[in-house]
């Protein structure tokens, strides 16, 4: 466990400076980068900022994909229409696209 901190560094930059830090910042926190840069310490890295934006886009739909086909599965029973298993059927080739254009390098998905 860590002691309290209850010391203030104040610390004056120009705004450039500051746009450079927070661009080369790796974690959540503009104090905790500097902290550990301070104190020679191995910047922690924050997964979430480190995420591309698109990817995570892509997740969120694919997602969104699979609640919809577990609330079609779960509401269905066997008189479930044709027409409901034909949407089922539509919303998972669907997240099989999705999942094969995140498999392809960013240029190929581009094309």
């Amino acid at each position: 466990m860590t002691a309290k901190r209850q010391r203030v560094i104040k610390v004056s930059v120009s705004e450039l400076e500051y746009q450079q830090i927070l661009e080369r910042k790796h974690t959540a926190s503009v104090a905790r980068y500097l902290r550990e840069l301070a104190l020679d310490q191995q910047p922690r890295l924050d997964p979430k900022l480190h995420t591309d934006p698109v990817l995570l886009q892509q997740l969120v739909r694919i997602g969104n994909n699979l609640n919809q086909i577990a609330k079609g599965i779960n509401s269905a029973n066997k008189s479930a229409t044709p027409l409901e298993r034909l949407n089922l059927l539509s919303v998972l080739l669907t997240i099989e696209r999705d999942i094969i254009a995140l498999r392809q390098p960013p240029s190929a998905a581009l094309a």
